[in-house]
């Protein structure tokens, strides 16, 4: 009895949202190239790189900066992450550039006096890693990029978007031109 008022609630629902199958999105397909991203301003940056003649990587890495300021919920220049990448020829790469410790961390510091383990490593100035996306974007652009790095960053002004302009900044702050700390291995 119960389950059958469930279902019925359930059908009641999906009549009411007027949701159906003839309704939901079909995937798209594409033969020459496709950016996705939550964003959709991001996703057309990406977009507008692919047309004016760059590759792949250099799309990642506009959606990538991009999202940083249009979902920066999404994580960006604050955080880290992976890319794993497949050529038209074949060959792989994987680039690792997930958040760091800080130089001075140690196997113990979340560890008080008495033994037991601290919120340090969730609150407070101890927390944080060092981010890593910057540079990460960096090796990506110096192993498979085409285009100028200035034409990856999202720039003022251009087709309505409103954009910062503070990413040379954040490039020199996270040290562009040094890749420490970030992996990159070939498949």
């Amino acid at each position: 009895m119960r389950s059958t008022a469930l279902l019925l609630i359930s059908l009641l629902i999906l009549l009411l949202t007027g949701a159906t199958t003839s309704q939901a999105r079909q995937p798209v397909r594409a033969k020459q190239g496709m950016v996705v991203a939550q964003e959709p301003h991001a996703a057309e940056v990406g977009l507008r790189v692919l047309r004016s003649g760059g590759n792949a990587a250099d799309a990642a890495i506009a959606v990538a900066m991009a999202l940083a300021v249009t979902l920066p919920s999404a994580g960006n220049i604050g955080g880290g992450g992976f890319l794993v990448l497949r050529k038209a020829d074949g060959s792989t790469a994987f680039v690792d550039f997930r958040e760091r410790a800080p130089l001075r961390a140690s196997a113990n510091m979340y560890i008080g006096k008495d033994g037991k383990p601290t919120r340090d490593n969730l609150v407070g100035w101890r927390a944080p890693g060092i981010p890593g996306t910057v540079r990460g974007m960096e090796l990506v652009h110096q192993k498979f990029g085409t285009k100028p790095w200035t034409e990856l960053l999202p720039a003022r002004g251009g087709s309505g978007e409103k954009w910062i302009s503070g990413f040379v900044g954040i490039c020199a702050i996270a040290g562009i031109g040094r890749t420490s700390g970030v992996q990159y291995t070939r498949g």
